[in-house]
């Protein structure tokens, strides 16, 4: 059972910057030890009903039920090298695979078949990411950018190589690509052309990871440099700089917090101020993903496990007018109890009505200056 503890009046007085977060650790749905050696990367699909993992050393990538840990499809590389990179289709029924002696490969997931290998050899793919139609795979690689039909694996001219590529991802429409590049820069391009539209300037270290909000009016980067940053799109201006969020960033479902994952810990940070609202430590988290259906994230570790969980659950707004107040979260299990109680530090805590699939209560009192949502078991 994980909670966030909300202090009522510190809330209202601090303008609502203060850590709203409480868990201590990782909402575990499930675990297996799915690597015989480090999990190199992790990838849920679009639809949130499957997720791929890729270990560097055993050279598997395996692809997993996220509701039931069943294992759909296990490819083991022979002939690619070893795994960097795995991307699935919107819908999980194909597996996109890079590996560092410049192979990418595509696969099918209902039979296991590998639709298509290509080169140029003595490269490295670190970063594959399908486009949300599913028709491109794009391969971010030490050679620039590579882009190919993700159905026949034939290659699209695609602009000027901006040196090595360490992490791809398409916006939510498809017409433009981002690219997190070792010259410190975040390229955006246009699609299929691979026209250059804008760099965003402002890292002093290789950039590690890109990611667009849902609506694709934000980018997130992070960087060797140790920082995270929030970029707006249009005019490639940077909005956050978030200092202890490098390494990887995702932002949640809703747009609202970026995941940052450094050194095994997760930070989780406010959009609309910059602030930290809360870590999860001690994970042996290498890499992450976040499934779009807001629910889960998914971590690989260096023991070789694959990790699924519940997103924590974190407030997003509480406001007042005149008696009214009313109170937002996200994340957890989806069945919540709603509790407050007189002191913070002692006594017991009253439920306030009964369990309910709701993330918005209204009119929660004005009298009980502290209450906490419960996440509770939702099989």
């Amino acid at each position: 059972m994980r909670y966030c503890v909300l202090t009522f009046a510190a809330l209202i007085c601090c303008g609502y910057q203060g850590r709203t977060f409480a868990q201590a650790g990782p909402d575990i749905i499930w675990v297996t030890n799915a690597h015989f050696d480090y999990v190199q990367i992790v990838a849920f699909a679009q639809d949130s009903q499957r997720l791929a993992s890729g270990g560097y050393a055993d050279r598997d990538a395996k692809v997993w039920s996220v509701t039931n840990e069943m294992l759909v499809r296990a490819v083991h590389l022979f002939n690619q090298g070893r795994i960097l990179s795995v991307a699935l289709s919107s819908d999980g029924s194909l597996l996109g695979i890079g590996g560092d002696e410049g192979k990418t490969s595509g696969w099918r997931m209902s039979d296991g078949v590998r639709l298509w290998i290509g080169g140029p050899d003595n490269q490295l793919a670190y970063s594959v990411s399908f486009s949300p139609d599913d028709s491109l795979l794009a391969i971010g690689r030490t050679d620039g950018i590579n882009v190919r039909y993700a159905e026949n694996g034939i290659g699209i001219p695609f602009g000027e190589p901006p040196g090595i590529v360490f992490s791809l991802c398409f916006s939510p429409g498809g017409q433009s690509l981002a690219s997190a590049n070792d010259n410190f820069n975040v390229s955006l391009w246009r699609v299929p052309e691979g026209t250059l539209i804008h760099d965003f300037v402002g890292h002093s270290d290789a950039v590690t990871s890109v990611d667009f909000s849902t609506g694709g009016s934000l980018l997130a980067t992070a960087s060797a440099d140790g920082t995270a940053r929030v970029w707006n799109v249009t005019n490639a201006e940077p909005l956050l700089i978030l200092e202890g969020g490098g390494g990887a960033a995702k932002f949640s479902a809703n747009g609202s917090l970026l995941y940052t994952l450094s050194g095994g810990t997760f930070k989780i940070w406010r959009i609309a101020s910059g602030s930290c609202v809360g870590a999860i430590t001690n994970t042996g988290a290498i890499c992450f993903d976040i499934a779009k259906n807001g629910k889960y994230f998914a971590y690989g570790t260096g023991s070789g496990a694959v990790v699924l969980a519940r997103l924590p659950v974190v407030i997003d707004s509480i406001t007042r007018s005149g008696n009214q107040t009313v109170l937002s979260w996200q994340g957890g299990s989806g069945l919540y109890q709603l509790q407050s109680r007189t002191n913070l530090m002692k006594g017991s805590w009253e439920n306030l009505g009964s369990t309910s699939t709701n993330t918005t209560v209204t009119n929660i009192g004005s009298l009980t200056p502290f209450f906490r949502v419960m996440s509770v078991s939702n099989p």
